[in-house]
């Protein structure tokens, strides 16, 4: 199969086809199903002709979920930050960025661009994903009684 060119136009119309499957019902657990999967090489044939295959898509999904959980996981680290409307990223210095990279694999692309097509990427894996925040320990319990 032919390299995709992932570029903006192309992910941006790859994630509203995975939005749209995953709010079909085509994503009984963390991945499309057979008809998600090929709904999706319908539509980036139908709206890009672009020819893709199930194991490009499921290589880019993965992919995205894993920019959206370092994303989100950084979203998290925040707090009394500095934020650019215009970029949607976070304004911080140098040590900082250190410190967020060897905490959060991945998350040092977003520090000159924010997450794309962060709507569609919530859909898909808002609910699949696990960024520690719901999480208890009877260990860290037992510690504050």
């Amino acid at each position: 199969m032919v390299e995709i060119d992932w570029n903006a136009v192309n992910t941006r119309e790859l994630c509203k086809l995975f939005a749209e499957q995953v709010c079909r019902g085509n994503h009984p657990n963390t991945y499309l199903n057979s008809v998600g999967y090929a709904e999706v090489e319908k539509g980036m044939k139908d709206r890009l002709g672009i020819e893709v295959s199930k194991l490009q898509i499921k290589n880019k999904w993965d992919k995205l979920k894993e920019d959206f959980k370092a994303w989100k996981k950084l979203l998290l680290r925040q707090t009394g930050t500095g934020w650019c409307p215009i970029k949607g990223t976070i304004v911080m210095d140098d040590e900082w960025w250190k410190k967020a990279r060897a905490d959060i694999p991945g998350c040092g692309k977003f520090r000159k661009q924010g997450l794309q097509n962060e709507e569609e990427l919530q859909v898909c894996f808002g609910s699949i994903i696990s960024i520690g925040t719901d999480h208890w320990s009877p260990h860290i319990a037992s510690a504050e009684e």
